[in-house]
């Protein structure tokens, strides 16, 4: 029972951690622009197509970059590729996908594809709310 506790504890204090997330993502971020290939260090499994300019700062882009990298791997890609054609970055990897069943709720907050794992349902949204706040156009699957 005492195992039970914690692990509902530890639950609830994640979701609380999202929630503080979504809220500062409220908050417009330093303005700039940044190249791609200046955000993200190198690493074997991310590619950068086209090292562009994007309208987002390093500050601004990088937790974006770093929690969609992480996403990819957590399902499974070996590969993840950004490409910047017409001021539109594109993020693509060779994970398993999103179902046709979850691809119109991957953006909801709480909607959840790990529940095994704990997953908080509040990446996709903080990354969504972050790039509206900065005026950039949203995400889209």
């Amino acid at each position: 029972m005492v195992g039970n506790i914690t692990e509902a504890s530890e639950s609830v204090t994640s979701l609380l951690d999202a929630q503080r997330a979504l809220a500062r993502a409220n908050e417009p971020l330093p303005v700039g622009k940044c190249r791609l290939s200046e955000v993200w260090p190198e690493a074997n499994d991310v590619v950068f197509e086209w090292v562009g300019v994007i309208p987002l700062s390093q500050t601004a882009f990088e937790p974006v970059a770093k929690h969609l990298i992480s996403n990819a791997r957590q399902h499974g890609a070996s590969q993840i590729t950004f490409s910047v054609l017409n001021n539109m970055l594109t993020v693509s990897d060779n994970g398993a996908g999103i179902s046709p069943g979850n691809r119109n709720h991957v953006f909801d907050p709480f909607f959840t594809t790990k529940c095994d794992s704990r997953g908080t349902g509040m990446g996709l949204p903080i990354v969504r709310q972050m790039l509206e706040a900065n005026g950039q156009r949203s995400l889209s699957v």
